[in-house]
């Protein structure tokens, strides 16, 4: 049978600088800690997770960690900010060899280990007007920050709230970059898409009353992959609430039109619960 995926990475500090490599990785590049398995001995280092990875760090002295290139490569959304975060905290990243289609920066962290910070260039912009969708746009008016749909970033794409309302946390997930369908997506992009579709399906049912999620990826009005989350509630009408959410009336699409003022409070606890997710990437 093969290999089907990367399970986890470890690295090692000094066995004396375990709090501050926690203070390093969870306070400064912002890893989630999470425990250790009880049949783990105390003082054998942590364990950090990285969206749907975990990086386990290991108490290990006498090992000259300059003296050698080996290193883990983290996916970053906006390079630049993190050059002058790690610069503001007396770090110097430099720029490795160009890998095509991708910037990226390395540096040492405290202990000597090699760490790389990568970024996928955007991708080419449609060839004409007319490839261009909705999709295209709204994932444009994120970027620049003046989609107020936003909950937040996401290694993947942008969860945002939907348009309309009348099911309270219905939610989208747009790619980013835009790609028109998920089978342009290849094996890793593909698999965080659907990961971080169903995080925001966990947050929506923990912050709303809703039973069920229902998924939907279409794209036959708006060529371009998106992935709508319903949540199904209880209290739908009874010759509505069993059946796909599309039977809805058109009234009902227009008349609870979103209002980011009011819906604030609920996208503020739907970005809380992506970031305790590990999926949040602001």
């Amino acid at each position: 049978m093969p290999i089907t995926d990367l399970h986890h990475a470890q690295i090692t500090v000094p066995s004396d600088k375990a709090d501050a490599a926690r203070d390093f990785y969870c306070n400064l590049l912002g890893f989630t800690e999470i425990p250790k398995p009880e049949n783990f001995p105390e003082g054998s280092g942590f364990w950090l997770r990285l969206g749907d990875r975990s990086v386990h760090v290991g108490l290990e002295s006498n090992i000259d960690r300059h003296a050698t290139k080996a290193h883990l490569a983290y996916q970053v959304t906006d390079l630049e900010h993190w050059q002058r975060r790690l610069t503001d905290h007396g770090l110097t990243p430099n720029t490795p060899i160009p890998i095509p289609g991708h910037d990226r920066l390395e540096f040492r962290d405290p202990f000597g280990n090699r760490i790389e910070l990568i970024q996928p260039h955007p991708p080419t912009p449609p060839s004409s007007e007319q490839d261009r969708t909705l999709i295209h746009e709204r994932v444009e008016q994120a970027r620049a920050g003046t989609n107020p749909a936003v909950i937040c970033r996401t290694a993947a794409g942008w969860a945002v709230l939907g348009d309309t309302q009348f099911l309270p946390g219905y939610c989208l997930l747009l790619p980013d970059p835009v790609v028109p369908t998920l089978n342009d997506l290849q094996g890793p992009q593909r698999a965080r898409f659907l990961i971080d579709m169903t995080a925001l399906g966990d947050a929506i049912l923990a912050e709303t009353d809703a039973y069920r999620i229902n998924y939907s990826i279409l794209g036959n009005t708006e060529p371009a992959l998106h992935a709508h989350v319903f949540p199904r509630y209880a209290n739908e009408p009874e010759h509505l609430r069993t059946k796909p959410i599309w039977l809805y009336p058109e009234t009902a699409w227009t008349d609870h039109p979103i209002n980011p003022e009011r819906n604030a409070p609920l996208m503020q606890a739907l970005r809380v619960r992506l970031h305790q997710a590990g999926v949040a990437a602001d």
